[in-house]
């Protein structure tokens, strides 16, 4: 036997089990090594899952559109029911009643931050709960639901008409049914009210306490009256947006 052979099964005993015959590599301690895998099966699932949708743009523009359209299908029921001119649900009122486009012009910057307080609380809302943050999630949605209701009610003027004659409940009572509501909010949330800049919530409370003073004839009716009211109302809208905007600024700095 020459050298070469004698290494060559030297190497194979020691521990190299693999040898070449007729060009394929066997291994004698795993036969089937060197030969081609037997196919798998192929395993079909009992529930396949949904294909996913091939138009992304196409659900976007359902989910944006879906609240408006339903906003003008109410609008035709109520035509059909109720037999309310489609003009007065849908025109201007100022263009309806020919007045000027200033009438009521602090009344719709108040609803304009009434919507801006409403959006900032939900919209914190949903960023601190994805964060994790859900005392702070739940904080801004309870008062975002609140602002909504206070926003609901000085669009619609429901404490003047649809409180008395649909849900029995005269102005004073809904006031009332607001302030209980704030109270528990304030109640389950101080802790999280102290952390932020209360004192601006403050000024906000007592402005909205001497427009109601104003309004319910606590103080004696003049020709300035109506800018006292409104006008002290107005600041209290400003005073709670601007708490809620400073206190969500606060909190998803904070947040990791």
């Amino acid at each position: 036997m020459t050298d070469g052979m004698r290494s060559a099964v030297t190497g194979a005993s020691e521990g190299d089990s693999s040898m070449t015959l007729g060009g394929k590599v066997v291994n004698d301690k795993n036969p089937a090594a060197g030969r081609n895998p037997a196919p798998r099966p192929t395993v079909v699932p009992l529930f396949p899952a949904a294909a996913p949708s091939r138009d992304p743009a196409l659900a976007s523009a359902v989910r944006v559109f879906a609240a408006p359209v339903a906003v003008l299908a109410c609008i035709a029921l109520l035509r059909v029911t109720r037999h309310i001119s489609i003009p007065t649900l849908t025109r201007d009122p100022m263009a309806i009643m020919d007045r000027s486009p200033m009438t009521g012009v602090l009344s719709n910057l108040g609803a304009l931050m009434w919507m801006g307080a409403v959006t900032l609380c939900l919209f914190g809302a949903g960023q601190l709960r994805r964060r994790g943050r859900g005392e702070a999630a739940a904080f801004f949605l309870g008062f975002g639901a609140l602002t909504a209701l206070l926003l609901a009610d000085d669009m619609f003027l429901i404490h003047d008409y649809y409180g008395p004659d649909y849900l029995g409940l005269g102005e004073r009572p809904l006031f009332a049914l607001y302030a209980l509501i704030a109270l528990a909010l304030f109640v389950r949330f101080r802790n999280t009210l102290r952390s932020g800049p209360w004192r601006i919530l403050a000024i906000a409370l007592a402005c909205f306490g001497a427009s109601l003073l104003v309004d319910i004839g606590y103080i004696a009716d003049t020709n300035w009256h109506h800018l006292v009211e409104d006008g002290t109302k107005w600041l209290g809208i400003c005073g709670w947006f601007g708490f809620f905007w400073l206190k969500l600024q606060a909190e998803l700095s904070a947040s990791p």
